[in-house]
């Protein structure tokens, strides 16, 4: 889910938390963003260190760049 001013996109449920069930569920937040701007392509994003995780966002997003968080 991505949230900011008052607008939430991609709310979504993976069934597992394997690459395609979060391919899946993140591909909700993609196909909102798009569908507000065809031509959106995010530069990064922020995630945990999970495999499945970077490979969904990658595959959803070729040109993207995977930023893991440190905390």
């Amino acid at each position: 889910m991505t949230a900011a001013q008052e607008c939430f996109l991609g709310v979504s449920v993976a069934e597992t938390a394997d690459a395609e069930a979060l391919e899946h569920a993140y591909g909700t937040f993609r196909d909102e963003a798009t569908a507000l701007n065809a031509d959106y392509e995010p530069e990064s994003v922020n995630t945990d260190g999970w495999a499945a995780t970077q490979q969904a966002w990658t595959r959803l997003f070729p040109s993207i760049t995977v930023a893991l968080c440190f905390w």
